[in-house]
């Protein structure tokens, strides 16, 4: 019984305790078990936690998630990163480790625990406590690799405007946590990835803080000024608000443009 909860969670580790308490029973009643007693759902529960926090190393804990993310921190010397090493950005840091929320919607107005350290002014009644707890999180991933590669595309072709595109999806973690793709694709049709970011929700405000975190960044670690003219998403009016209302000033330029699949969509 053990082995079949281990590898049902590993095929879907979003699969709750009750839905395999009730694939379990059905394997019981099917005589896949012998003589065995059917467990109770109390005794199911307690052997998916084992699995889950001791075998798999499942941990759905704000100091689980903060002292993972220390593991991905860019060193103060950037010459002692790995180009091709993952790192985080755009997340606060509270006496130079990582700071997330517990995943939730409350707290804090969206933006703000992150945008802190983009924007000093807004932060300024603020006052951060070790015992609080803050729901809302934000968390980036690139790499210096991927950040000098478009840097390279952009300086080597100056007259031609880079064409980025976002895309949400819901289906790469275990706690269904929109996961923002964002990338660029070159004169031959292929598409890049730049990053890659994971918020507690899918609003205007979330698609804001990734240009804004993606912008500082490049300024930080390149001195490059990101400066995207052409930006392709779907018909989700977060993408659209997100950039038109959070970037006038950070990037007066950029336009948004829909993909053709979602303008057929909307059209028919």
């Amino acid at each position: 019984m053990l082995h079949d909860l281990r590898s049902w969670i590993g095929e879907d580790p979003k699969r709750m305790p009750k839905t395999l308490f009730k694939m379990l029973r059905v394997h019981h009643q099917s005589g896949n078990y012998g003589d065995a007693a059917c467990p109770t759902l109390r005794q199911v529960q307690q052997s998916i936690n084992y699995v889950r926090t001791k075998e798999l190393h499942h941990k759905s804990t704000v100091p689980a998630v903060e002292e993972a993310l220390q593991h991905w921190v860019l060193p103060t010397a950037q010459e002692d990163q790995e180009i091709h090493h993952p790192f985080v950005f755009g997340v606060e840091k509270v006496d130079g480790k990582p700071r997330v929320g517990n995943g939730g919607l409350q707290s804090f107005r969206v933006g703000t625990i992150f945008q802190c350290g983009l924007d000093n002014d807004t932060c300024n009644d603020i006052v951060y406590d070790n015992n609080v707890m803050h729901s809302y999180s934000y968390i980036g991933f690139t790499t210096l690799d991927v950040m000098n590669r478009y840097k390279t595309t952009c300086e080597d072709n100056p007259r031609r405007k880079i064409l980025c595109h976002v895309d949400t999806t819901f289906s790469t973690n275990k706690s269904g946590y929109p996961v923002f793709v964002f990338g660029y694709s070159d004169m031959a049709g292929s598409f890049h990835v730049l990053c890659i970011c994971i918020t507690s929700q899918r609003t205007h405000d979330d698609v804001a803080w990734l240009l804004k975190s993606l912008k500082k960044e490049f300024q930080d670690q390149l001195d490059f000024a990101w400066e995207p003219r052409l930006l392709m998403g779907d018909a989700d009016k977060a993408q659209y608000l997100g950039m038109t209302t959070a970037m006038d000033q950070q990037l007066p330029e950029i336009e948004y443009l829909m993909c053709f699949y979602h303008v057929i969509k909307k059209a028919y």
